[in-house]
Formats: structure tokens, C-alpha cells, sequence
């Protein structure tokens, strides 16, 4: 499945792969071409919401969003092979996605999802 993501009606993503169930969230972007996701947690944890970048083939930017959407940590350019990255604040959902320098995102802003 995938989501789009936007902010203020402006695309953020146009689409990005949906990891939801257990193994998606275990996979994430490991071994794949360069493109987006959104990892769910089952809860909004700090732990539950950590990342690592093994078997990444590319740097990533990593958002955190709570439950209500709204951005509460940004880490940029996170390089492959790093083992643990955990946001400031409890989180809900991670957007991980190739570093790009025109990434708009940052604390405090809201996003929408659009199945």
C-alpha cells in the first residue's frame, strides 16, 4: 500500500511505501532502491520508534510524527549502518526517505496522509 503525505494542501510525498504490519515495519527500507516510507507503531514510545540503518543503501532524512501528526523530531542525511537513532519526544510514526536538501519538513509542523 501506499500513502501520500502533504503539508499546508503542498505534497511532501507523492508516495511513499506503507509499513504497517510487523514484517514491513521490520524491513523498512532495507535493500531497496531509494524512496519513501512510513513506518506505524503499534504506540506512540520512544523505543518503539527507534531506527537503525543497516543494510541501507542510501543516506535517509527520518521525521517523527506523534499521533496527531505533528512533527516532532527531524534527523538529516542519517548515513547506512548506524545502529541506533531515536527521536527527542515520543513518536508514532517515522517518514523515512532519501536525504534531499529541499526537505521542507521541521518541528512543530503538521502533516495529512492521503490513502
Amino acid at each position: 500500500m501506499e500513502i501520500a503525505i502533504t503539508r499546508n494542501k503542498k505534497s511532501v510525498v507523492k508516495k511513499a511505501k506503507l509499513c504497517n504490519n510487523m514484517l514491513t515495519r521490520l524491513v523498512g527500507l532495507m535493500f531497496s532502491k531509494p524512496q519513501a516510507a512510513v513506518i506505524t507503531s503499534p504506540f506512540e514510545s520512544i523505543v518503539s520508534t527507534t531506527i537503525h540503518t543497516f543494510f541501507m543503501r542510501f543516506p535517509i532524512d527520518a521525521i517523527w510524527l506523534n499521533k496527531e501528526l505533528e512533527v516532532v523530531d527531524v534527523r538529516k542525511n542519517i548515513k547506512p549502518y548506524r545502529t541506533m537513532v531515536a527521536p527527542k519526544k515520543k513518536a508514532m510514526y517515522i517518514l523515512e526517505m532519501p536525504t534531499a536538501k529541499n526537505n521542507p519538513l521541521k518541528e512543530g509542523d503538521k502533516v495529512k496522509f492521503h490513502f
